[in-house]
């Protein structure tokens, strides 16, 4: 079986702990135990700033200590990774508000995992942004991750989570 480097950005972890939503948290549990123990899990600094964030302390601490358990790996932040991330948001005509999300991309790419994974149908998981990210990567010569849900990137690496 194919060992994969995966990159879940903060929407998936926040699901880890989401008390509203049990299908999003159950399907993203699934996910996590699908890749825990056998995936090199990436994670970065802002994915870390973004879960501080977390208003209830107990939710935070658990997903924290779910975070921790996979033993993720830090992905290096550098000024290329911000520069990237302001050319994607130009190539695709986003505002400023979706820089974040754009990090992650830029993350993502010069850590070349094989997936992003996110529970962002806003910007992240939608075949506009994918299509803006395989072009930019193409152009500058860099890896580009599948950008998907945990249900997305588990059918297309094969992934078990059912």
């Amino acid at each position: 079986m194919a060992r994969y480097k995966i990159y879940p950005e903060t929407s998936f972890w926040r699901r880890l702990g989401d008390p509203e939503n049990p299908d999003l948290r159950k399907t993203s549990y699934r996910f996590f135990r699908s890749i825990q123990s056998r995936d090199r899990i990436h994670i970065s600094k802002l994915v870390l700033l973004e879960l501080s964030e977390t208003p209830d302390a107990e939710e935070r601490r658990h997903v924290l200590k779910r975070l921790w358990s996979a033993r993720p790996k830090m992905v290096t932040t550098s000024r290329r990774a911000e520069r990237i991330a302001l050319e994607l948001l130009s190539a695709g005509g986003w505002s400023e508000d979706v820089f974040a999300d754009m990090l992650h991309v830029s993350y993502s790419m010069l850590s070349e995992v094989d997936a992003l994974v996110t529970w962002d149908h806003g910007d992240l998981a939608r075949e506009h942004t994918r299509k803006i990210v395989q072009a930019y990567g193409k152009r500058q010569r860099l890896s580009v991750p599948l950008i998907g849900t945990p249900e997305e990137v588990a059918e297309w690496l094969g992934l078990k989570i059912r």
